[in-house]
């Protein structure tokens, strides 16, 4: 049987950062581990010629047992290593201790 929880701190140890967690109303901040990913932009043909854009939202998953409560909307998230913010706007649970969480940067 598979241990997702050694294989989220693994995928931690190998891809987090430290991010700070600060829940919404004012709760305790946290220094936490994750794995922060930047928005990007990619290009598509739609099969009729022309060409379209998928754009994604930044993004960061955790351990639910990391954060300091579930996540919820509004919740910021500051990247300690440059110093940029964000709010949570999307929270998508895998069911097995992670959490997917789409960003708005501020």
């Amino acid at each position: 049987m598979v241990d997702y929880d050694q294989v989220s701190q693994a995928i931690n140890t190998a891809f987090g950062e430290e991010l700070v967690y600060q829940p919404a109303g004012g709760a305790k901040a946290k220094v936490v581990p994750g794995v922060f990913t930047d928005a990007y932009k990619t290009a598509f043909q739609d099969g009729q010629g022309g060409v379209g854009w998928v754009t994604t939202a930044p993004s960061a998953g955790f351990r639910l047992a990391d954060l300091p409560r579930p996540p919820a909307k509004d919740d910021r998230i500051t990247r300690k290593k440059t110093g940029e913010s964000f709010l949570v706007f999307e929270q998508q649970p895998d069911g097995m201790g992670w959490v997917h969480l789409k960003l708005k940067k501020l």
